[in-house]
């Protein structure tokens, strides 16, 4: 059950809510125990079959996932020294937690379940493929295009995201029936401001490159679209990161102090072992295709084209620098 609680609007709704419900999605944990964990937000970037969706979100949700509902046990001592920590995965293993986005359709609210999730370990931006069961009758109706390009400030933008999630038991469970009834409240919001700061080398916490906004962004829309504005459609610049808290009360609200997004171009090097063909009966022309050959094959829609801009330069031991190389006769 599901129930959508005070929603925010803007003055002009750039994209209607109900047509928003169809491709920014919450992220829902459930746990061993059967318990619903809301995490944040994702949103869909791709629909390479009508079941089968490509989501982009903010990785700290997955490693939230991972660290604090799946296996907490395996916390490291904050004095380890590095050389002894394990190399940090660049794809998302569950062992007994599931993650599923929730897609409201006219016909009733689905579960896609998350098949895998990929993402690099120096950005927050995760990949994300969830699939409904194929006894559903349901498919992805949409997906939102993407503007890979560095932004410029004052350009005008709008995030969307479900803050102030919460699940609970309707009634008590029944493990030995495997029988659960939750009530999950959501509140689909959003945020409209500027871009007010251009933050290529990240800032504080963030470590990658980004930019800032002058709207509180709240826990919870953490990897939901930051949405341009400015142009005839509108198009995903980049991520929800996060925020500072000036609350004492509830640590969860933004206070628009450092509101913090992902760009995205630098995520379009992120590898999926996704084999991408022109026709099912043809071999594939890319294997272990990354974000950016996704684009270049139209699987995402890249209106920046960030396969013709994003270099890599090589440095040695697996290492490299990329850069966006904007060409001759383009803007912001």
């Amino acid at each position: 059950m599901a129930n959508r609680a005070g929603t925010e609007r803007p003055a002009v709704d750039p994209i209607p809510f109900e047509e928003l419900e169809k491709v920014v999605l919450p992220l829902i944990t459930i746990a061993e125990d059967a318990r619903w964990h809301p995490v944040g937000t994702a949103f869909v970037v791709g629909t390479p079959e009508p079941k089968r969706a490509l989501l982009l979100t903010a990785a700290h949700n997955l490693v939230y996932v991972q660290e604090r509902i799946d296996e907490p046990w395996r916390h490291h001592h904050p004095a380890a020294p590095r050389e002894f920590l394990p190399t940090p995965a660049e794809r998302i293993n569950l062992r007994r937690t599931r993650v599923y986005a929730l897609l409201v359709l006219p016909s009733g609210s689905i579960l896609a379940e998350m098949v895998e999730g990929w993402f690099h370990n120096d950005l927050d931006v995760a990949l994300l493929l969830v699939t409904i069961r194929p006894d559903q009758d349901a498919a992805f109706p949409a997906q939102l295009a993407l503007d890979t390009r560095p932004i410029a400030t004052g350009v005008p933008v709008m995030a969307v995201g479900y803050p102030a999630m919460r699940a609970d038991f309707s009634e008590p469970p029944d493990y030995g029936a495997e029988h659960f009834r939750v009530k999950l409240d959501l509140n689909l919001v959003y945020r409209t401001g500027t871009v007010t700061a251009l933050r290529p080398q990240g800032e504080g916490i963030h470590r990658w490159p980004g930019f800032l906004v002058n709207f509180a962004l709240d826990s919870g829309m953490s990897g939901g679209p930051i949405i341009d504005l400015s142009g005839e459609s509108p198009v995903v610049r980049g991520i929800v990161g996060g925020d500072l808290s000036e609350s004492p009360d509830d640590g969860t609200r933004g206070s628009a102090a450092h509101a913090f997004a992902e760009l995205l171009w630098p995520a379009m090097i992120i590898k999926t072992p996704i084999n991408v063909a022109a026709r099912p009966d043809e071999p594939p022309h890319t294997t272990d295709a990354s974000l950016l050959d996704l684009a270049r094959y139209g699987i995402i829609d890249d209106r920046g084209r960030a396969h013709e801009h994003v270099r890599i330069d090589p440095l040695g031991d697996g290492r490299g620098r990329i850069w966006w190389d904007p060409g001759p006769n383009t803007s912001s």
